[in-house]
């Protein structure tokens, strides 16, 4: 997601986040961590395009989606290998306090 990451403090609840950011700061993504209660690495195969959609979905205890993120086919090889890499060192479910 990009190359900086930094934790800090919501001012409004006090809540922890994680930011992570491209060099130029023109992409950001916030992240509450605490209100992650699993992630999940899913493979899908798209016959339809012939192409394999691999996605991490973070979700809150009630199986809630928070988001989730989609590395698609055709991309970087090297965003590939760090994905399964995860799957290798993880498994394909982490629950919080797992990891």
């Amino acid at each position: 997601l990009g190359p900086h990451m930094a934790e800090s403090t919501s001012p409004k609840t006090g809540e922890r986040l994680v930011t992570l950011a491209s060099d130029d700061r023109s992409f950001e993504f916030h992240l509450k961590p605490d209100a992650i209660a699993r992630v999940i690495f899913a493979e899908v195969d798209r016959p339809d395009s012939g192409k394999t959609l691999r996605i991490i979905r973070m979700l809150r205890e009630d199986d809630g989606p928070i988001c989730s993120l989609i590395l698609a086919d055709g991309g970087d090889d090297e965003a590939v290998s760090w994905y399964k890499a995860m799957t290798i060192r993880y498994g394909y479910e982490v629950r919080s306090g797992d990891a």
